[in-house]
Order: C-alpha cells, then sequence, then structure tokens
C-alpha cells in the first residue's frame, strides 16, 4: 500500500473511530444526566416561573449542548471520513473491489441517516426545545406542556437514528479494519 493511501485510510479510521466516540458519549452522558436530574429533583433559578417538574426540563436544557457539541463532530468526522476514504480507493485502485463496496455501502447508509438526524430531525427537535424552555421560563405551563409534547413525538425517531447511525458507523469501522488487516482478502503491496 502506497504511503499516501495509508495516510488516508488512517485518516478514514480516526474519523470513524471519532464519529462513533461521539455518538456513544452523547447517549452515555444522556442517560447519566436525566437520571441525576430525577433523583435530585432540582429547581432552577432560569425556571422560577414554571410549576412543573424540573429535572426533565433542566436535564434536557444541558443535554441539547450535549448533543449539539456531537453533532458538530459527527458532521465533522463524517465529512473526514467520506473524504478520505473516496481518496484511498481511488488512489489505490480498490474502487472495484468487494470489500470497497461493503465499506462504501456502510458509510453511505451512516452518512445518509445521519444527514436526516442533522438537517431535519435535530433542529426541529431544537425549534421544539427552545420553545419549550421559553415558554417554562415565562411560566406558561400550558405552552411549556404543549410544545414539551411536541418535541417528545420526534424523541423516538431520534432514538432509533441514533442508533442505527452508531450501528452503522461500527460496522463501517469493523469493515475498514478488518479489510486493512487483511482479514477476507488480500491486501495490496505497493
Amino acid at each position: 500500500m502506497r504511503p499516501f493511501v495509508r495516510i488516508c485510510e488512517t485518516v478514514h479510521i480516526a474519523a470513524l473511530a471519532i464519529w462513533l466516540a461521539a455518538l456513544v458519549t452523547g447517549a452515555l452522558v444522556a442517560g447519566i444526566i436525566f437520571t441525576t436530574m430525577r433523583e435530585l429533583d432540582p429547581t432552577f433559578g432560569f425556571f422560577q416561573a414554571y410549576t412543573g417538574a424540573q429535572a426533565d426540563l433542566g436535564a434536557g436544557f444541558i443535554q441539547a449542548r450535549i448533543f449539539a457539541v456531537a453533532d458538530i463532530i459527527q458532521f465533522a468526522s463524517c465529512s473526514l471520513a467520506i473524504i478520505a476514504f473516496i481518496a484511498a480507493a481511488v488512489l489505490g485502485h480498490t474502487v472495484t473491489r468487494a470489500s470497497t463496496l461493503i465499506r462504501a455501502a456502510l458509510l453511505a447508509c451512516a452518512m445518509v441517516v445521519f444527514s436526516y438526524q442533522y438537517f431535519v430531525l435535530s433542529p426541529r427537535m431544537d425549534t421544539n426545545a427552545r420553545a419549550y424552555w421559553q415558554a417554562a421560563r415565562a411560566g406558561h405551563s400550558e405552552r411549556a406542556a404543549m410544545r414539551h409534547a411536541e418535541f417528545m413525538t420526534d424523541h423516538p425517531a431520534s432514538t432509533r437514528t441514533h442508533g442505527f447511525i452508531s450501528l452503522s458507523v461500527f460496522a463501517t469501522l469493523i469493515a475498514s479494519t478488518w479489510t486493512l488487516s487483511g482479514g477476507g482478502s488480500k491486501v495490496e503491496k505497493a
């Protein structure tokens, strides 16, 4: 394998690992923060006018920032993984290999679902969450409940897309490392 192709493959695998780390970290932090906030049952001065329970309100307010950072990391990692993969496949003359096509299909699945999550689902959920927090802060409990319900209608889809992206990225990472380690096919020497 030529040095530049090796660099591209290394960047591809590193980008996939960072992408997967962002996904796993976001999910783990969400589980921890919501569970902890419910145990603490806090009230927040920022939402003092809100008469409803504030544990999930505060946890969501914080978790939204974590997911926003994770989404930026995912976007950068996804972009880098795709660019590095294409460069390695083209420069390494492996475009027609079965292993390359499998890796491309897995990466495409992750990218398509991430694109839906990043460009459609997350902005809609963010709009509803911000409206929920604004209504809660102003003490408009009925409006806050309505906006929270709108946010929650997208939550199952968000959980599914997060899981599918995670599985696709993990499968791409496995397929890439398997292929590059010589598993399943002959590795070119150049």
